[in-house]
């Protein structure tokens, strides 16, 4: 392990920008691909607010690496595999050597981001 970045949301303050600024936040923030993936799911807000943290401790773990404010939310973009795990989509931002997870309940999301060595 290199850099660890962690992040905690809550989950109302996400839905209460995303009720307030609607498509205008959603796509600074997030991908097309995420959006489509959020909506999709019983309580859209709970994944936003888990993608929301996990770009976070992206950004916190890379920190060393990258400005912090050259890393647009938008260009990096978490995706699910087959089996509901998160990772970083590497077609967007080409860095492999990440691994993600995030964890969330009705009222707050968590994330950490871990940059390895290999």
């Amino acid at each position: 392990m290199i850099r660890t970045g962690t992040d905690i949301v809550e989950v109302n303050r996400v839905r209460k920008i995303i009720k307030s600024y609607g498509n205008k936040f959603l796509s600074k923030i997030f991908t097309k691909a995420e959006i489509v993936y959020c909506n999709s799911q019983r309580d859209p807000a709970v994944h936003f607010a888990g993608k929301f943290s996990a770009k976070e401790s992206i950004k916190k773990a890379l920190s060393k690496e990258f400005r912090i404010s050259s890393l647009k939310f938008n260009k990096l973009s978490i995706l699910n595999d087959d089996n509901g795990r998160p990772y970083l989509d590497t077609n967007l931002f080409p860095i492999s050597n990440l691994d993600i997870s995030i964890s969330h309940t009705k009222t707050h999301a968590i994330s950490v981001a871990i940059l390895s060595n290999a």
